[in-house]
C-alpha cells in the first residue's frame, strides 16, 4: 500500500498501519473524484501550523468539490462530531 502513497507522505519516522490506510483512502478518494485533473500533491497532508490554526480557534477544514462531494476533511473534524 505505501506504493500508491505520494513521495510527499513518505517519512524519516515509522508510519503505522492506521495512518497509512487513512493516507490510501485519501489517495484512491481524490483519484477517483479529480482523476488525471489533479497534479497538486499536497492534499494528502496537513501541516502542522495548519493544524496548530485550526486546534487554536477550534475549528476544521472541509474541502469540496464544485458539484457539492466533499474530498477532503481535516482530522480534528472528529472532535466535533
Amino acid at each position: 500500500m505505501m506504493s500508491l502513497l505520494s513521495d510527499i507522505v513518505h517519512s524519516q519516522r515509522k508510519v503505522d498501519k492506521t495512518s497509512v490506510l487513512r493516507l490510501v483512502a485519501s489517495e484512491l478518494r481524490n483519484q477517483h473524484i479529480f482523476g488525471d485533473s489533479i497534479k497538486c500533491r499536497h492534499l494528502e497532508t496537513w501541516s502542522s501550523a495548519i493544524l496548530k490554526f485550526f486546534d487554536l480557534i477550534g475549528g476544521f477544514m472541509l474541502a469540496v468539490t464544485c458539484m457539492g462531494r466533499i474530498c477532503n476533511v481535516s482530522h480534528n473534524v472528529q472532535e466535533k462530531l
